[in-house]
């Protein structure tokens, strides 16, 4: 792994810092501000993105997650001040097998992973195949989960077999951090899986997939969009007190259209090819000038 430090000044005690964490698909970058949002301290880890046949594109999920706890660590021990809160990004459509003790079956399969072209193309094909896409709202395309699962099911069946659940990587760090299988709308929304409206909290029975956030406030350990605390031992190794609270955070996509002002109705994000970003995989858009709100009227 590759790594890069770089500091905005140490910050005064009086401050309070949160701790922003982008998982993208050649780094992880971990981001202190204050509340002010000024910049205290920056760490980011680089991993390798291995292709062992044509089409496939997968991860070291534990590699993913050293760099997690490396680049927060780092991060908190450059800020004086107290970190309240860490959140939580990443590049969205991976998936990841776990057994029934939450350790990984599988690589990180990622959204660039091809492996699910034939079975996405039948999806498409087949008869209610666009009323799927249409419910789901979400593409018949090899980069998501559900094509992904129809391929372990077919070419690994034993092993899709031996899978209690199906997460992608942000559920697994959060899963190591807080001892809780849980994802967001927007990670949730990206799978092809879930019915976008009306959104339901899961019923906190442990099933195949994570129990999902709300955007907003939920009720509930089911509804939960953050956490007080994380795991003792893991809060450790992040040189964390434990009552460190834990945001859910969302995808890499929704969250550059937050940062570009690109929410409301009829506003949208471009991002510039030639300006790809600073850290992660340069599919955020909201660093610098490296992407740009539009309007669009009718």
């Amino acid at each position: 792994m590759k790594s890069s430090t770089a500091g905005g000044g140490r910050v005064s005690d009086q401050d309070e810092i949160v701790i922003g964490v982008d998982m993208g698909t050649t780094s992880t970058k971990s981001v202190a501000y204050d509340v002010a949002g000024r910049v205290a301290a920056s760490h980011s880890v680089g991993y390798p993105l291995h292709e062992p046949r044509p089409g496939y594109a997968e991860q070291d999920p534990d590699a993913i997650l050293a760099a997690v706890v490396q680049t927060i660590a780092s991060v908190a021990l450059q800020c004086d001040s107290q970190v309240r809160a860490l959140s939580f990004s990443s590049a969205m459509h991976s998936l990841i097998g776990l057994d029934r003790d939450g350790n990984p079956l599988t690589p990180v399969v990622t959204w660039a992973d091809q492996r699910a072209s034939g079975q996405a193309e039948r999806l498409r094909a087949a008869s209610g195949g666009l009323a799927v896409a249409s419910a789901y709202r979400h593409p018949l395309h090899p980069m998501a989960p559900l094509p992904k699962l129809v391929w372990f099911r077919e070419e690994e069946p034993e092993l899709a077999a031996r899978v209690r659940h199906w997460v992608g990587i942000k559920d697994y760090v959060l899963w190591k951090l807080l001892g809780v299988l849980v994802t967001d709308n927007s990670m949730a929304s990206g799978t092809g899986l879930m019915d976008i409206q009306p959104v339901a909290v899961g019923s906190g029975e442990p099933g195949p997939c994570p129990n999902l956030a709300r955007s907003a406030a939920g009720t509930g350990r089911d509804g939960r969009r953050w956490y007080p605390s994380c795991r003792r031992a893991t809060a450790s190794a992040l040189q964390l007190p434990s009552e460190t609270s834990v945001i859910v955070g969302a995808g890499d996509g929704p969250l550059a259209n937050l940062g570009l002002g690109a929410v409301p109705s009829g506003r949208g994000g471009l991002l510039d090819r030639d300006q790809r970003g600073a850290a992660g995989d340069g599919r955020a858009a909201n660093r610098g000038r490296a992407g740009r709100a539009f309007s669009a009227t009718r």
